[in-house]
């Protein structure tokens, strides 16, 4: 019987996570596992717990939690044996849809009893780990406005979004991508490993976790009034389809720009910076995720 060790940040979200251990027991497989849930109690404590975990008896660790505890716990994981399942813990649980694990923590437990192990690939930017995406500019304006909201879920984003959107200044940046050089006026440049943000919010439709490869999305800079009269195709997955997104893969890649802006890794607001260099981590971390 293998032994998992469910990591919960209790604050993350807007889900209720007092009824998990109730949850577990009814969904997951009592024949084939046994649990234990552990309580993050601060920042970067999930990052203690899963190191802890990591040289116990436990065989799987799973991290219920929002972007910045996923974050936390899968860079302790990095080239370990044991697997890592992402649940829906958080608000937007973009990396767990991209995995198919929805939106639902209780339906999510029981997807586990039926999971296949795959090995996925990662990123470094700067000197911060990701797994989901990394990105400067307007997607980072967002993350870093959010992250001193009060309140967090959909209405948050996309008022955020609408209130920052008019007047967020264009950024001139240079890109490099495998040694091919780009160099224009954008409003906002992603890294991605898995597809999307959050909220069914795909920025890169086309990103697989496993090539071995990030997908490097540009957001060209044109009138504003197309960037909200093409919003719905983010949610379509069509974003490519229109003339001002550009989607190049590769494995190195570093971005500088003329002003300081705002980045983010993870979903997390990093403050402003003028540089990001990205590298892939590929096949740097065991997932358990439902089977196609």
């Amino acid at each position: 019987m293998k032994k998992i060790r469910f990591i919960v940040n209790p604050f993350s979200g807007v889900s209720r996570k007092s009824n998990l251990e109730q949850l577990v027991e009814k969904e997951l497989n009592l024949n084939k596992y046994s649990f234990e849930v552990q309580y993050t109690q601060a920042p970067k404590h999930a990052t203690e717990l899963c190191q802890a975990a990591l040289i116990s008896d436990i065989d799987i660790i799973a991290v219920v939690g929002g972007d910045g505890t996923v974050n936390e716990v899968a860079k302790a994981m990095l080239y370990q044996a044991k697997p890592l399942v992402i649940m829906p813990g958080g608000s937007g649980n973009g990396f767990a849809m991209h995995l198919g694990m929805g939106r639902d923590i209780q339906k999510a437990i029981g997807l586990i009893n039926k999971a296949e192990e795959i090995v996925i690939d990662s990123g470094q930017a700067n000197d911060d780990f990701f797994i989901n995406v990394a990105g400067i500019g307007f997607d980072g304006k967002i993350c870093n406005v959010i992250q001193n909201e009060s309140k967090r879920g959909i209405q948050a984003y996309f008022r955020s979004m609408f209130k920052e959107g008019h007047k967020f200044p264009f950024m001139h940046a240079e890109i490099e991508i495998d040694g091919r050089q780009i160099e224009g006026e954008f409003i906002s440049i992603t890294i991605a490993n898995a597809s999307m943000f959050g909220y069914n919010f795909t920025i890169a439709p086309e990103a697989e976790l496993t090539d071995g490869l990030l997908d490097l999305v540009m957001i060209k800079k044109v009138e504003r009034y197309k960037y909200y009269l093409n919003s719905w195709r983010f949610l379509n997955k069509s974003i490519m389809d229109t003339s001002f997104v550009e989607c190049l893969k590769g494995k190195q890649i570093k971005i500088r720009t003329k002003a300081q802006t705002d980045y983010q890794i993870d979903g997390e607001g990093k403050g402003i910076t003028n540089s990001l260099s990205v590298t892939i981590n590929p096949q740097s971390i065991r997932i358990l995720k439902p089977r196609d």
